[in-house]
């Protein structure tokens, strides 16, 4: 089955697409669905589109899945090369194509780019359900340093 999918890089003729693959997720965790979300949503995916790269799975046309990437480049500094890092905003497949390596394809899709862009670091926070899959794909859990504060 999985020889059916493909994977490519979304354009921006595809914000709508994002969005409602975003929607859908939001919807399985419990979210309302919003009116306007579509188009607020898409607005804002392209304004920043140039820093988002974004995989599409498809079968037979049909979108099944995605990710979102942020890529952050780091300020100069002195006698360093410039440095990229990534945090993967977004990993959603639609639950009828679950568990047929398609979650895999996209984060292999979106590691060979971020390798062939210099990005030297990706993150992703990852849930009970999705764990299991970064840490097959070569994740592991963040250095004890990496702090947040939730404002």
């Amino acid at each position: 089955m999985i020889d059916t999918i493909r994977v490519r890089v979304a354009e921006a003729a595809d914000a709508a697409t994002v969005a409602r693959l975003q929607q859908a997720m939001d919807c399985e965790l419990g979210a309302a669905e919003e009116a306007g979300f579509i188009d607020r949503f898409a607005e804002v995916w392209l304004a920043d589109l140039d820093r988002r790269p974004t995989w599409l799975a498809e079968r037979d046309g049909q979108p099944i899945g995605v990710l979102v990437l942020v890529v952050v480049d780091s300020l100069p500094r002195p006698a360093q090369p410039l440095r990229r890092w990534a945090h993967v905003s977004l990993v959603f497949v639609d639950r009828a194509a679950r568990n047929a390596g398609i979650g895999r394809l996209l984060l292999d899709k979106m590691l060979a780019w971020a390798a062939a862009n210099n990005v030297n670091r990706v993150q992703l926070n990852a849930n009970r359900n999705s764990a299991r899959l970064y840490q097959r794909t070569g994740f592991d859990s963040a250095p004890a340093r990496l702090m947040e504060l939730r404002l």
